[in-house]
């Protein structure tokens, strides 16, 4: 079967699962309400209570898993406790990212007029305050390069103070003799070493010396014993025509 024929099939058969999936969920989409003031709040105060599983950016199947829990349960209690329509898990999750973003969108100028309105002021409150209590706050960028304009509290690092030369050289005198200590222990057990190799190797030249004059000795041995056979024959022999002489 040729590849462009193959990849005509396949095309052929998404385009009819497109249009099965599309003829069964053929509704008119429906816009939804619009959210009222009272359920953002609502939905900021059960997302903060569930930030730990929702904000969660680990994408394993036990964060997943406690991720669309943490969902329905906050579907459940805000469809509990809302004023106004009740809304599905993907509505809820659409409205919490939107609020993300505006949240972004508006805090670097939020910022900037936080300095020009009297502290403590309720009325300086904004509704996303409470967004950026759940996840700005519990994210906050503390790089000193790039702080993404929020104000970093953190006390200065403190300055590296270098040591005097004099202190320096007499830390490493105190610190020099453990240092020679050590090293004439690990020469002393060397040398121990070296002298217990060296004596088995003498040892065992030795006892190979000694195997090798046995071995000689019993080759003399053999050597003599062949010699002595060789003139018994030779007496033998003599004795034999010396006697058939005399006949």
């Amino acid at each position: 079967m040729n590849k462009p024929y193959v990849k005509i099939v396949k095309h052929d058969l998404l385009i009819r699962s497109i249009i099965m999936e599309f003829n069964l969920n053929n509704k008119k989409r429906q816009r939804s309400e619009n959210w009222i003031a009272e359920d953002k709040c609502l939905l900021k105060e059960l997302v903060r209570g569930n930030l730990r599983y929702i904000e969660n950016k680990n994408t394993d199947n036990i964060s997943n898993r406690n991720k669309q829990k943490s969902w329905e349960d906050l579907q459940f209690r805000f469809n509990s406790a809302c004023k106004g329509k009740p809304r599905t898990v993907a509505q809820l999750k659409a409205q919490w990212a939107f609020l993300k973003m505006y949240n972004r969108k508006h805090k670097t100028s939020d910022m900037d007029t936080s300095s020009k309105k009297i502290p403590n002021n309720p009325e300086n409150d904004t509704p996303q305050d409470d967004v950026t209590l759940c996840v700005s706050n519990r994210y906050i960028d503390s790089s000193d390069c790039d702080s993404n304009s929020i104000p970093n509290d953190k006390p200065p690092r403190d300055t590296k103070v270098f040591p005097d030369l004099a202190t320096v050289i007499e830390v490493q005198h105190l610190e020099e003799p453990k240092k020679i200590e050590q090293t004439n222990d690990e020469t002393l057990t060397s040398n121990k070493t070296n002298k217990c190799i060296e004596e088995l190797m003498m040892s065992e030249i030795l006892c190979r010396k000694v195997l090798l004059e046995l071995q000689m000795e019993n080759e003399r041995k053999k050597s003599r014993n062949l010699d002595l056979k060789h003139k018994i024959l030779e007496n033998k022999l003599l004795n034999a025509a010396n006697y058939r002489h005399e006949f």
